[in-house]
């Protein structure tokens, strides 16, 4: 049983000196601009998406090691990675940032969202910071990630609106990440699954995009003026001061699909 995707894979330096952000399908960082491919899926797919602390010196470093660091850790093992195996891998990320930070006296950090797609159509996925996940069919787009920004934990318990948190300079300060010395991030760690329909895609962004664009814009983007991503990223590439930006477009073709796409919640 095999599980059929087209993958689109974007990173961007925007107008920023440095991109700070790191994408990675299984164990292959993608460096390069673009990325385009239409494969068969058999088992795990692992697809990352990382954020380096914009701003923070060693923002990058900080991205760059953690992509290589689950790449190293996910080769070790020749069966199914599980919740647990990714939970400890996450506090190794953590403290090798971390330690590194500190040889530096550096203050730094990095988001990281993960996907694991399987050949039923079946994904976990798992959170620190505000990269967000989100699952899309012609009808809707469902975040399927926690913003841990100030201003999303604002707007999850409700002290802000929805129009307050996108104008909110809050966005920028983030209540969790890798390399955080304290390990208060680590509780912190999101964990959800869903379950794919034939046609509906995965979208995993940076915020260099949903600064500019909303999930609803994306949305309609994609679906109502059926433009693909590399149109996206020029879009938002005409703001004059566009953050770094990445996004991975998963779009599930057909295969061994089940029927349930019901969020299962345990986090």
């Amino acid at each position: 049983m095999s599980l059929k995707v087209k993958i689109t894979a974007v990173t961007d330096i925007g107008k920023r000196k440095e991109n700070q952000d790191r994408i990675a399908i299984d164990n292959i960082i993608l460096e390069s601009h673009q990325y385009f491919v239409e494969k068969e899926i058999f088992g795990q797919t692992f697809f990352l998406v990382l954020d380096g602390m914009g701003g923070e010196q060693y923002g990058a470093m900080a991205s760059q090691l953690a992509v290589e660091e689950f790449i190293h850790c996910t080769k070790k093992y020749l069966n199914i990675v599980t919740k647990e195996m990714i939970l400890e891998m996450l506090k190794n990320i953590n403290d090798k940032i971390s330690d590194f930070l500190r040889s530096k006296y550096a203050e730094g950090g990095t988001t990281f969202s993960l996907v694991v797609l399987n050949e039923i159509g079946y994904i976990e996925f798992y959170n620190i910071g505000d990269s967000p996940i989100v699952y899309m069919d012609e009808k809707s787009a469902i975040v399927l990630s926690e913003d841990q920004s100030l201003a999303g934990m604002k707007l999850q318990y409700g002290m802000i609106t929805e129009a307050e948190y996108a104008i909110s300079k809050e966005k920028s300060i983030l209540m969790a990440y890798l390399g955080d010395h304290t390990n208060k991030s680590l509780q912190k760690i999101y964990y959800n699954s869903y379950r794919c329909r034939q046609g509906s895609r995965i979208i995993m962004c940076t915020d260099g995009i949903t600064d500019v664009l909303s999930i609803r814009e994306i949305h309609k983007i994609l679906y109502d003026e059926q433009k693909d991503i590399i149109e996206l990223i020029n879009q938002v590439k005409k703001e004059p001061e566009c953050d770094n930006m990445s996004i991975i477009d998963i779009v599930i073709q057909g295969g061994g699909l089940v029927e349930n796409s019901d969020v299962q919640t345990e986090s």
